[in-house]
């Protein structure tokens, strides 16, 4: 019986990966080269603010991945790092305002969300699934042979950035400055709170639309000439829709957040 629900939870996964990664392209085909849109509410652009959120979306996805995935730590933070390396030489030929945006946003996102859940990782928190025997992420262990490890990774991830053209990082220019990103960070904590979590239902319904008013005014009041308040939280709405609706096919596949210090019983742990 736990075989059939590992085995279904494994399918779960790669179900979830493989439909992001189609996703991803048609994003990528429909939204870049577009001419952005300008607070249009019509069929079409909602479509496309739909796609457009996948950028943070997925941004925030890797970050929980790479700090909570299951194997060594290096493993899973070796390719992300390449492979963030490779997105920007990839976005390097694109200068289309839509392409700027979408880079910024994703990797800004990352970035914030890995701020937030590395410091939670290091105090226990990891995902647990109770036909396991042990929580999808161990804790932290450093041996002689991880510094040497992490000393040729550290020198692929220089290799690979000093490979990347000049105007490689022009999408930082005019660019939202990161501290705004903040908001989405919260707004990613919030959805892993309400799909992952155990308990306070009531608690965790109501913070996604409180997380999505707060981040809405914050962008609206922090940016010059900024786009209406209505706009944001349609924005932020939908990224909780990719979000928890992602993190959900996590919860039917038996996975649940929960923190080293009571992880004595995982059947305990995981019925909530």
């Amino acid at each position: 019986m736990a075989d059939m629900e590992k085995s279904r939870a494994t399918w779960m996964v790669v179900g979830l990966v493989v439909a992001h990664v189609v996703l991803h392209g048609i994003a990528l085909s429909a939204f870049l080269g577009e001419p952005y849109p300008n607070y249009t509410y019509s069929p079409r652009y909602m479509a496309l603010y739909s796609l457009f959120m996948l950028g943070p979306s997925h941004g925030t996805l890797l970050a929980i991945w790479v700090v909570l995935g299951g194997g060594k730590f290096l493993w899973r933070a070796l390719p992300a790092a390449l492979g963030t390396i490779l997105y920007v030489w990839c976005f390097s030929f694109a200068h289309d305002h839509s392409s700027r945006q979408w880079l910024v946003t994703a990797l800004a996102t990352m970035g914030v969300s890995l701020a937030i859940l590395l410091p939670a990782r290091w105090m226990g928190l990891r995902l647990a699934r109770s036909c396991d025997s042990r929580p999808a992420s161990g804790p932290f262990q450093f041996y002689i042979r991880d510094i040497l490890l992490w000393t040729t990774a550290t020198a692929i991830v220089l290799s690979g950035w000093r490979c990347l053209p000049k105007n490689a990082l022009d999408f930082l220019q005019n660019a939202v400055p990161v501290v705004d990103f903040v908001g989405l960070g919260l707004i990613g904590a919030v959805s892993m709170f309400f799909a992952l979590g155990r308990g306070w239902i009531v608690a965790r319904i109501l913070l996604l639309p409180i997380a999505v008013v707060l981040t809405a005014k914050f962008f609206n009041a922090s940016i010059p000439n900024a786009a209406p308040t209505w706009y944001f939280a349609l924005l932020f709405s939908l990224m909780i829709f990719w979000l928890a609706g992602s993190l959900l096919v996590l919860r039917f596949a038996g996975y649940r957040l929960a923190w080293r210090r009571r992880f004595a019983d995982p059947q305990a742990e995981i019925a909530a």
